[in-house]
């Protein structure tokens, strides 16, 4: 159970697993999560740490090294585990560690969906998701997740793509913009989403119409919807995503002429209605689709 001091501290309790706190760490995850401190020396306020697994040192050098044994066979959401914590805490998972990944990785699938879902939402959530997604795809972790992005080679325009979003979401200065606060609130509100939409966009084909259908409705049944809802997203974020994307799509197809013809001003006021929700993502997702098409010469 969890007990909550203040915002950001609070202490679990849970029932040794083993005799002794040695065995219990043996049972952990990585290294940097195998360090305890006896109850003596937490009273007193002495930092000195039971560290059968050198963690303390890897904490000081950012490394994740998984422990002896068979980690991940037991438990395989370890694995994305590692990936997770190399985007949240900057850290750099060592060669071991990923030799073993690339071969267990299809082991994944042993794993709820659900379980998957949540530790891709953290990770996503991050401040900088790229580079763990990159090295994800090396260790041939993300294709067991989603064999889609590796179709038709598919894979590299799929982690362009969500590189050239994040850097504009989080650099947007580098194109010489100036995002409102509003935009950049909403854009901080759900990057997680945004980030896994457009690794998913390269899958997506879109219509040739240039019609602007203010009745448009969700739907779920289509490539990324379904991808999704595999992943036990919620409905809700799964249309913010297939919001965002038709965004896109409706920019690309339009090009958004009728924005300067001061006549077209309806036209504007439906397109702006009809994407709603998608709007300012898709806007950005368009941007970068545009980013990653080769420059004419």
């Amino acid at each position: 159970f969890r007990v909550v001091i203040k915002k950001n501290v609070y202490f679990d309790f849970s029932e040794l697993q083993g005799s002794t706190i040695e065995s219990d760490l043996n049972q952990r995850d990585f290294s940097i999560n195998a360090l305890a401190v006896s109850l003596p020396n937490f009273i007193k306020g002495t930092k000195k740490y039971i560290d059968p697994h050198n963690g303390e040192s890897d904490i000081k050098n950012k490394v994740i090294r998984v422990l002896p044994g068979s980690i991940f066979s037991k438990d395989p959401l370890r694995m994305l585990r590692a990936f997770r914590f190399m985007s949240v805490l900057e850290f750099q998972i060592e060669s071991n560690t990923l030799k073993k990944i690339k071969t267990l990785s299809p082991k994944i699938n042993r794993v709820s969906p659900e379980r998957i879902w949540n530790e891709l939402n953290l990770l996503l959530n991050s401040k900088k998701a790229s580079p763990s997604i990159q090295a994800m795809g090396d260790s041939g972790l993300l294709k067991s997740i989603f064999p889609e992005l590796y179709k038709n080679e598919k894979i590299s325009s799929c982690l362009r793509i969500m590189n050239h979003v994040e850097n504009l979401i989080t650099n947007p200065k580098q194109i010489g913009a100036k995002p409102l606060t509003g935009i950049k609130k909403f854009l901080l509100e759900k990057p997680q989403l945004i980030r896994l939409g457009s690794m998913l966009y390269p899958l997506t084909q879109r219509s040739s119409t240039k019609k602007i259908d203010s009745n448009r409705k969700p739907n779920r049944k289509t490539k990324t919807g379904k991808i999704l809802t595999g992943l036990r997203v919620s409905n809700a974020d799964v249309d913010f995503v297939g919001a965002m994307i038709s965004c896109a799509h409706s920019v690309a197809n339009t090009k958004l002429s009728f924005a300067k013809d001061q006549s077209s001003r309806l036209k504007l006021y439906q397109f702006i209605h009809q994407n709603e929700q998608g709007l300012v993502p898709g806007l950005y997702l368009h941007l970068a689709n545009r980013l990653d098409l080769p420059t004419e010469k």
